[in-house]
């Protein structure tokens, strides 16, 4: 199951984007019974990273100038994945 999100600045370094993503991640869990959640954001995104790996999420591959055609833009890009497991212990 692949997540994405997306908060106004005016709301950023709140706290609300951790506590989103985990009650996110609790329904895919715990409702959904998915056995993985996983998620990317730019390179450039660094606070996206943050929250995913607040949230336990972990990197697993990193992919350089991908092509954005709806914006078209290239960035670098960090994807994470969390398990079930993982995500019952953290």
């Amino acid at each position: 199951m692949e997540l994405g999100y997306w908060i106004g600045r005016p709301f950023w370094g709140r706290g609300y984007m951790p506590e989103a993503l985990d009650a996110t991640l609790g329904y895919a869990f715990d409702t959904l019974h998915k056995d993985a959640v996983w998620g990317g954001h730019y390179v450039e995104n660094s606070q996206s990273g943050r929250v995913m790996t607040k949230c336990g999420m972990k990197t697993v591959f990193e992919s350089k100038h991908d092509y954005f055609g709806l914006i078209n833009e290239y960035h670098d890009d960090v994807f994470r994945i969390i398990t079930e497991d993982r995500w019952r212990v953290a």
